[in-house]
């Protein structure tokens, strides 16, 4: 313990002196006050991380940040792009949240209430036309893939048109959902 206190007092950091007695940061400042000495005030350390937990606005601005500095180059398609986005909340990239989307849908058509059909998520705002709601959970709903390329192909006339939610209501009143929930 002396000599702790004094390689601080010659001017160590806390966090050198946590590499060099192998010891966590906090037991270290928890015995530098014990033994009543002043401790100095530290700026931030370059990559340290002190085992702050972050509050979502903070981890939002952060992925923000983080994905600023790594954009895709311009020249890249769309889908790579896409490929390349994670969610800035669970940080999961497009295939993960996707499946994480699935699960918590337990694996269940949310039109016709079927298990053990092929599955896909639905966001009923376009990511053309609303980016900013691509990882919503409200825009989306979990849909067997045969209704999905129904409506995207023979209903919207094409994968790449901009959909709205009223597109994929008037959809489901047109094959009669309670057709569909009866499986006939």
């Amino acid at each position: 313990m002396q000599s702790v206190i004094h390689d601080y007092n010659a001017g160590m950091s806390i966090q050198a002196l946590s590499k060099k007695y192998h010891t966590h940061l906090r037991r270290i400042t928890r015995e530098l006050k014990a033994a009543e000495v002043v401790l100095r005030d530290q700026g931030p350390q370059p990559n340290l991380w002190v085992g702050r937990r972050h509050s979502l606005e903070a981890r939002i601005k952060m992925s923000a940040a983080k994905r600023a500095m790594q954009k895709p180059p311009s020249a890249s398609s769309y889908r790579d792009r896409r490929q390349a986005a994670a969610c800035p909340i669970t940080g999961l990239g497009e295939a993960a949240w996707v499946r994480f989307q699935l699960r918590k849908a337990n694996f269940t058509c949310q039109v016709t209430h079927q298990r053990g059909v092929p599955l896909v998520v639905h966001r009923l705002f376009s990511v053309a036309t609303h980016p900013y709601m691509r990882w919503d959970e409200t825009n989306i709903v979990v849909v067997q893939k045969g209704l999905h390329d129904q409506f995207h192909h023979q209903y919207m006339g094409g994968a790449t048109k901009p959909v709205t939610p009223q597109d994929w209501h008037a959809l489901l009143k047109a094959v009669d959902v309670c057709r569909l929930w009866s499986g006939a």
